[in-house]
């Protein structure tokens, strides 16, 4: 077969395997560095995702990232306040708005129709380049930063989550809170915003993620008049992140009787593990009424009102996590019996009609969760898709999660699951010094 032929087949099939979702996948570089990905949805809302690879990893003082992301959208040249800058939007139905996390500080904007999506991207170009970072404003946001910072250490499920990640990726560049503290956002003046600004956020690669009604060559136009990337993501990350284990536990005291707790495994990125099957394993045991935790915990023992799981991958590493709360005095119950269904699955994995069953969660559920233009962006927006689009595209993905064996749920299970490689992080009383992780 011809190579343009073969080519010209490719992308059809792709397209045809998108049918079932009415959406249109295609992929490109903006001025031959800028990745995008595009999600054309004929006749929806559009959601645009400018993902600047400039998170917490990328700082040099904690919180900085986040920082700068609220004073993006505090004001610009055109645009001096919130106010003025947000009205416009939602006057067409729009909004704006900002996240930080690891690896990105995002920018996300959304309207309703076509028409204005000119309009749009001119408020957009605004923030991106030319925020104004005055000094009242800086003020007004660090007090705003500082209520955050107390919000989330009161918010023991957030707390747990934040201090879990320190523990994860303790001693390297990920093992932060990406919010600060105290005294790290008391220290952000003006100087280091700016810095940051010009030498992280405007240096570093920019990933653009869109969905909606959008014609691909007219955005790709207007997108390249917004921002320049200098590298990619590949060019960025050559190397993996160092696993650190010198602490395993981390308990943060809180004066009374429950626990909230965070039980992780470091993984790995994206193309070192199977995703796939970590996702199966992650879907069975805490998505839904019918997962094994959620029954064990709850329905047949009352130790737990509900349990969560993540697989987080990143551009060079990634964990595993079961995130669920208690009373302090139930504890290590709960967590030998997370740790035996483990230890189940290393030895036996999942039963044959019970692993039909997860793989149809994951698989038919999209069918809901992928409604929105917001959804479909997303995809786009998170590391294993802009490394690897073709592996993490939905159908191509869906593919993978049918093919996953009971042979390859136990080899995933047993490379990962060891007494070597788990971090559990807590917030509860000084008797959960205590508790032991009985991990083979």
């Amino acid at each position: 077969m011809p190579q343009f032929y073969k080519n010209f087949v490719d992308i059809l099939n792709l397209m045809q395997r998108l049918d079932k979702y009415n959406v249109n996948f295609s992929q490109g570089k903006i001025n031959g560095k800028t990745d995008y990905f595009l999600f054309q949805r004929p006749g929806q809302p559009i959601h645009i995702k400018a993902c600047f690879l400039s998170g917490s990893r990328f700082e040099t003082k904690s919180g900085l990232a986040h920082f700068l992301e609220h004073m993006l959208l505090a004001g610009s040249e055109k645009y001096p306040n919130k106010r003025l800058l947000t009205t416009p939007l939602e006057n067409i139905g729009g909004s704006i708005g900002a996240s930080t996390n690891l690896n990105f500080l995002t920018i996300f904007i959304e309207i309703a129709e076509r028409k204005d999506l000119n309009f749009a991207l001119q408020i957009l170009d605004e923030v991106i380049n030319r925020p104004l970072l005055d000094l009242q404003t800086i003020e007004t946001e660090r007090g705003a930063i500082l209520t955050e910072i107390q919000m989330r250490r009161h918010n023991r499920a957030i707390r747990v989550m934040d201090i879990s990640n320190t523990l994860i990726y303790q001693k390297t560049p990920c093992g932060t809170t990406v919010i600060g503290d105290e005294n790290s956002v008391n220290s952000i003046n003006r100087s280091d915003l700016n810095n940051f600004y010009e030498t992280v956020f405007k240096k570093n690669p920019l990933i653009w993620s869109l969905s909606g009604d959008l014609d691909e060559k007219e955005t790709v136009e207007i997108l390249s008049n917004l921002h320049d990337s200098t590298a990619t993501p590949k060019e960025k990350f050559t190397e993996n992140l160092p696993k650190i284990r010198e602490k395993d536990t981390l308990l943060e005291i809180f004066d009374d009787e429950k626990t909230d707790l965070y039980f992780s495994f470091r993984t790995g990125s994206s193309d070192e593990v199977d995703t796939a099957s970590l996702d199966i394993i992650s879907t069975y045991l805490t998505f839904g009424r019918g997962a094994k935790l959620q029954e064990e915990l709850r329905y047949r023992r009352g130790l737990i009102y509900s349990c969560r799981g993540e697989n987080f991958l990143s551009f060079d590493a990634g964990d595993w996590s079961i995130q669920t709360a208690c009373s302090a005095e139930k504890t290590q119950e709960v967590l030998d019996v997370i740790t035996n269904e483990l230890e189940i699955i290393k030895k036996e994995g999942i039963p044959p009609e019970e692993l039909r069953q997860t793989k149809n969660k994951l698989i038919k559920n999209n069918a809901i969760k992928m409604q929105t233009a917001k959804s479909w962006a997303d995809l786009a927006s998170r590391p294993p898709f802009i490394m690897s689009p073709d592996k993490f595209l939905i159908t191509n993905y869906e593919e993978a999660i049918e093919k996953v064996t009971p042979e390859e749920i136990i080899a995933t299970a047993q490379r990962y699951f060891t007494a070597d490689n788990w971090y559990l992080a807590m917030c509860g009383p000084k008797s959960l010094e205590k508790v032991e992780i009985k991990l083979k």
